[in-house]
């Protein structure tokens, strides 16, 4: 583990990491609350995604939240009318992350009907748009997230991902996806 420089947003915390920089865990307290998030770039090739799904499953067993660009569709209502639908073996394998680490995605929870995307490309005169990019939670603690939005920009063809975090009954800030942006 390697310290964090507490001159930044993050009080004193530790950090590890892989050494492809696939995934970041970082170890932070606020307001007594020690917390432990992991941040993600997944392969794209669907064999490499599914290995590192799994390697994350175990990295991440002790994680309060891990996001960020799991380069896969969980299910239909991630992706709009242009954008191909295919079976992926590694949809499975993330559904044993969640299940193994008793996870839940987070915007899902609160849109169970929601089509809201966090990719955006233009592909031969098309828009195709779909949510990749996920804010996985404990269980136990989703009530503490009172808000999961999106936010696409022109910097990157992914949008931010704001997350609230309540804290004694207000809105405490959050954590933005820049943190999604390891690539």
């Amino acid at each position: 583990m390697e310290r964090i420089d507490s001159s930044g947003s993050l009080p004193c915390g530790q950090m590890e990491r892989d050494k492809n920089g696939r995934w970041i865990k970082i170890r932070f307290t606020v307001d007594k609350k020690q917390w432990t998030i992991m941040n993600v770039y997944a392969p794209n090739d669907e064999v490499e995604r599914t290995q590192f799904i799994r390697t994350i499953t175990h990295r991440g067993k002790d994680c309060d939240i891990i996001m960020g660009d799991f380069n896969l569709k969980q299910s239909t209502m991630d992706v709009n009318e242009n954008c191909k639908w295919r079976q992926d073996m590694s949809r499975t394998v993330l559904q044993n992350l969640l299940s193994v680490n008793n996870l839940c995605d987070l915007w899902r929870h609160q849109h169970p009907k929601g089509r809201d995307y966090t990719r955006v490309q233009s592909h031969l005169g098309l828009i195709k748009r779909s949510r990749i990019d996920l804010v996985l939670v404990k269980k136990m603690m989703v009530g503490m997230f009172n808000t999961v939005r999106f936010n696409l920009n022109f910097l990157s063809d992914h949008a931010f991902i704001w997350v609230g975090v309540e804290s004694k009954g207000e809105e405490r800030g959050g954590v933005y996806g820049i943190l999604m942006q390891t690539y």
